[in-house]
C-alpha cells in the first residue's frame, strides 16, 4: 500500500509542475465588460529577458491600440508557494502621470490598477492553438 501512495505522490508532484509551466510563451488577451485591454505574450523568465510587447488598447475606441515594451515579474503567492502570478508596471508616457499596474493570475484573472484608480477585474484567456 505505501508503494502505491508513493507512486500516486510522484504522479501527482509531476503533474503539478506540469501545470505550473504551460503558460509560458502563450499569448493572453485580456478584457472588461466592454472590450479587450491587454494582449500580450508571457515570457518565459529561462533568461534574463523578461520583456514582451504589451498591446494596450485604448478605452474609447477598442480598435485603436499601441504597443509598449514592458518587464513582466515573476511573484510567488503568500498563500500558496507552488503557484506563480505576473506584475508589470508601465508608464505610458514620459512625464510618469499615466501608470497602469497590473497583476496577472494565469489562466483567466488580471487586477488592473490606472494611477491612482481602484482595482479592476478583467477576465483573460489564451488565444491561438493549445
Amino acid at each position: 500500500m505505501f508503494k502505491f501512495y508513493l507512486f500516486l505522490t510522484i504522479i501527482l508532484l509531476f503533474q503539478h509542475e506540469l501545470n505550473a509551466t504551460k503558460y509560458k510563451q502563450k499569448q493572453f488577451m485580456c478584457a472588461d465588460q466592454i472590450g479587450p485591454r491587454f494582449e500580450f505574450i508571457l515570457p518565459s523568465f529561462r533568461n534574463e529577458n523578461k520583456k514582451t510587447l504589451l498591446k494596450i488598447f485604448d478605452l474609447e475606441n477598442r480598435k485603436l491600440f499601441y504597443k509598449k515594451l514592458s518587464e513582466f515579474k515573476k511573484k510567488k503567492s503568500i498563500i500558496d508557494d507552488s503557484y506563480f502570478f505576473y506584475v508589470v508596471e508601465v508608464n505610458l508616457n514620459q512625464n510618469d502621470y499615466n501608470k497602469v499596474y497590473f497583476e496577472f493570475f494565469p489562466p483567466s484573472t488580471m487586477m488592473v490598477k490606472v494611477n491612482e484608480s481602484q482595482f479592476e477585474n478583467l477576465a483573460c484567456w489564451t488565444l491561438g492553438n493549445d
